[in-house]
């Protein structure tokens, strides 16, 4: 299972966050057929771990 959610605004009015989605074709059908007049992504979630292992292994890979 790969939890995302739906992102939707802009830097100057703000963004609106939307889910959890249990897949990102779900988030994507959902926001089809609600914000079909705005702009939107679907962007995975990540827990703080999964994060903080990914820079440790790029800075193993750059040297840094």
């Amino acid at each position: 299972m790969s939890l995302c959610v739906v992102m939707t605004g802009n830097p100057v009015e703000g963004f609106e966050v939307i889910g959890p989605f249990k897949q990102p074709h779900y988030a994507s059908e959902w926001a089809d057929e609600w914000l079909d007049d705005l702009d939107w992504w679907v962007l995975p979630l990540k827990h703080e771990e999964e994060i903080q292992n990914e820079t440790q292994e790029n800075r193993t890979r750059t040297g840094a």
